[in-house]
C-alpha cells in the first residue's frame, strides 16, 4: 500500500470507512480438522495477510472492528475412493 495511504474498508453495516493496517507481532495458526459426512477428511486453516481496523469505529461491546484479508487453506488427509474422478 502506498505511503499515507489509508486502505478502505466495509463495515457491516454497509459503510465504507477509512481504516489503519495494524501489523501482526505473533500468530500461531493451527489446522482445524474436519470429518465430513461422506467419509472426507480434511484440514483447514487461514491464512493471514493483514488485519485492518476501521477507525473510530466499535461493536455493541465496544471492541474495535476489523477486517481480515486472507484466505483459507484447505488439505486433505483423506477422501474415499469412490468420491475420487474416475471411481468406479
Amino acid at each position: 500500500m502506498a505511503a499515507g495511504k489509508k486502505p478502505k474498508m466495509t463495515l457491516p453495516t454497509g459503510l465504507e470507512v477509512d481504516g489503519v493496517e495494524v501489523q501482526t507481532n505473533e500468530s500461531t495458526e493451527r489446522w482445524s480438522e474436519f470429518t465430513l459426512d461422506d467419509g472426507t477428511v480434511l484440514r483447514l486453516k487461514m491464512v493471514v495477510a493483514s488485519f485492518v481496523r476501521a477507525e473510530g469505529h466499535f461493536d455493541v461491546e465496544g471492541n474495535p472492528i476489523y477486517a481480515i484479508k486472507g484466505a483459507p487453506t484447505i488439505n486433505f488427509v483423506s477422501v474415499p475412493a469412490r468420491l475420487k474422478r474416475g471411481a468406479k
